[in-house]
């Protein structure tokens, strides 16, 4: 039996980070790698210059590292890795229909065929899909993210399909006429942004994560494309203006933004539970007392249900949690081991902030008030007495 939030995403972390890892890996030397050959001559994407580059190593290395990160025991970073691959996967998924569509025009016109790059690409699909469904598997663990943030987190990804899907100078997908191209396109419209939704509404830090993963791999589009304006002489931000292409980049990076704010503020918050012993949510933290790896935390208090290598089992918490030190006890005045037995400490010296009389031991004489005289006898009389009352010595 596992913890909540552990063991959900212990169980779908490795699998979601060693997919999105080999994933990562094909994407990018798919690149590099003959895409389709023919006639002794081969073309592979990394010809079309720099946007490629932008397009599939960024986000490429970005889930390479999470990936990496998430075997080391960074759970988190394994959805972040499947949800690069997820990411990455629709505009792959267009561009192989893309060549499919070439190849099987073109291919009774010579020896034209598909080359390494190209099934690279396709295992990379195949991988993202498994990956992806691995860490959406696990989006119920972990803290819970603010529920503003990931609601407009969901809503920013709506702009990638209307983006893709609305009709622009009278020209629609329905217009394409092609089947394959068509599935391609709303492949490449749909299938991640509905996963990232699921993530970002699941309110969990680990769909968030998943969600921001497909975000960065929506990302290395809007990176490709401003690279590619920039080198036919357009401004670098000239995608960003009104049209679709903007509506694009603009709702893909509002979701980078707002789930990386959900992601690493409930990683705050997390922290102040495991320091601290206080915050909003209910979740698994270290166990303050030391005694187990885990204790559950209901959002008030320590409860009893402890985890000890994912076995779950019960053990009362102490009366007050150790990082909330004791009052201390009432100071005793300490006897001398060289005093005799029965007699009493003398008193202490007064503190800075008390009167001298507070500072006398029980038992002792006070002082006579400053109003009063004694005569040379040592009677004591009222300062405005001339003669003593007791013996009528003058004063």
């Amino acid at each position: 039996m596992q913890p909540i939030g552990q063991g959900g995403t212990a169980q779908a972390g490795r699998p979601a980070a060693t997919m999105g890892l080999i994933a990562a890996i094909l994407y990018a030397l798919g690149i590099f790698l003959p895409y389709v050959s023919g006639g002794g001559d081969s073309a592979s994407l990394a010809d079309g210059g720099g946007e490629v580059y932008a397009m599939y190593l960024l986000p490429a290395v970005v889930g390479a590292v999470a990936a990496v990160m998430a075997m080391q025991g960074k759970q988190i970073a394994a959805a972040v890795a499947g949800g690069v691959a997820v990411g990455m996967l629709g505009f792959t998924v267009l561009l192989l229909a893309i060549v499919f569509r070439l190849v099987d025009s073109f291919g009774d016109f010579g020896d034209i065929g598909y080359g390494v790059g190209f099934f690279a690409h396709a295992g990379a699909v195949v991988l993202s899909v498994l990956g992806g469904l691995s860490a959406l598997g696990g989006r119920r663990g972990g803290a819970a993210v603010n529920p503003a943030v990931a609601t407009f987190a969901a809503i920013s990804f709506a702009g990638v399909p209307l983006a893709i899907l609305l009709p622009e100078d009278g020209f629609s997908v329905f217009d394409i006429g092609d089947g394959v191209l068509e599935g391609a396109m709303f492949v490449f419209a749909l299938a991640s942004p509905l996963l990232a939704v699921i993530g970002a509404l699941s309110r969990s830090r680990t769909g968030m994560a998943v969600a921001s993963g497909v975000s960065i791999g929506h990302l290395g589009v809007v990176v490709g494309m401003a690279v590619q304006k920039q080198n036919q002489g357009d401004q670098l931000l000239s995608g960003f203006s009104v049209s679709h292409e903007g509506l694009y980049n603009f709702s893909v990076v509002a979701s980078v933004i707002l789930c990386a704010v959900g992601v690493l503020g409930t990683a705050a918050a997390s922290g102040g539970v495991a320091a601290g012993g206080s915050a909003a949510g209910s979740q698994w933290a270290a166990d303050p007392f030391g005694r187990h790896e885990l204790r559950f935390y209901n959002g008030m208090e320590w409860t009893s249900a402890v985890s000890d290598a994912g076995v779950v089992g019960m053990d009362a918490p102490v009366a007050q949690a150790p990082e909330v030190p004791p009052r201390p006890a009432a100071p005793v005045t300490p006897v001398s081991p060289f005093a005799a037995p029965g007699s009493v400490a003398p008193p202490p010296a007064p503190g800075l902030f008390e009167s001298p009389s507070s500072a006398v031991a029980a038992g002792e004489p006070s002082p006579p008030p400053s109003s009063t005289r004694l005569c040379p006898n040592g009677h004591p009389n009222l300062g405005s007495s001339m003669f003593c009352t007791s013996c009528g010595a003058r004063l």
